[in-house]
């Protein structure tokens, strides 16, 4: 060249280039590939499309071979890596999300269905840590949603009278500090007979829905347990209030 720069002829495209367009090599005469830089970058990346699948496949395999021989390493490298990068790892996986919250739901679903009981330990893991975080979220979308909120117990509770009954007699008895123990509607008939506790008649289905009475009302120092109720007309209870008979 006229400015007197070295120069080398690349065996691929056959073009004069400077030595720097060159990269190193020992076993070479010269020190240097007998390919220009753009020439090699080319022929790796048209290797690499030719042949991409068999060169994965040696990958992974490499791969899993490493990590079976060196899992701790593996682990220590991954959390640095998290440690290191843990809002960009944040954001990503935020991001992703949004794109694929079906496919995301979806998988939960089967996993869900496909291991009932790991899934409920996972989920029961989580409760616990983010109890406080919970209890926030919680309170803050009862106060946003009062309606819908209202209009889902009132349809759980029409599909489920008995379980909406036994959870409203929790409450009142947690409310009066009494003793509360898990009885059912048929443990309360059976035990009284079909008679009506208050009044001693028989409870008869024209007479419709009847109610569980408090032998000791709650607010009297009683407890809710199966001792202490007993079947009565709905008349008869309202009728009777909290006084003791």
């Amino acid at each position: 060249m006229s400015d007197g720069t070295a120069t080398k002829s690349c065996s691929r495209c056959g073009e004069s280039k400077p030595l720097t367009d060159f990269q190193r090599r020992r076993a070479s005469v010269d020190g240097l590939q007998p390919r220009c830089k753009a020439c090699a970058s080319e022929y790796k990346r048209t290797h690499y499309l030719q042949n991409r699948q068999e060169i994965l496949a040696k990958s992974r395999e490499h791969g899993r071979e490493y990590r079976a021989a060196h899992p701790e390493k593996v682990a220590a490298r991954h959390r640095g890596y998290r440690e290191a990068n843990r809002d960009a790892i944040a954001e990503r996986m935020q991001a992703y999300r949004q794109v694929n919250r079906e496919a995301i739901a979806e998988r939960e679903r089967q996993y869900a269905a496909a291991n009932p009981e790991i899934r409920r330990g996972i989920d029961q893991r989580y409760k616990r840590r983010h109890r406080d975080a919970l209890a926030v979220r919680k309170r803050a979308y009862r106060q946003a949603n009062p309606e819908k909120i209202a209009e889902q117990w009132r349809r759980w509770s029409e599909a489920n009278p008995d379980k909406a009954a036994a959870n409203a007699r929790r409450w009142r008895a947690a409310k009066a500090a009494a003793y509360s123990e898990p009885y059912t509607r048929a443990e309360v008939w059976a035990k009284s007979g079909g008679v009506c506790g208050i009044c001693d008649h028989e409870i008869l289905a024209h007479h419709g829905a009847w109610h569980i009475d408090h032998i000791m009302p709650l607010s009297r120092g009683g407890d809710d347990t199966l001792a202490n109720v007993q079947a009565s007309h709905a008349p008869c209870n309202l009728a009777k209030g909290n006084r003791i008979l």
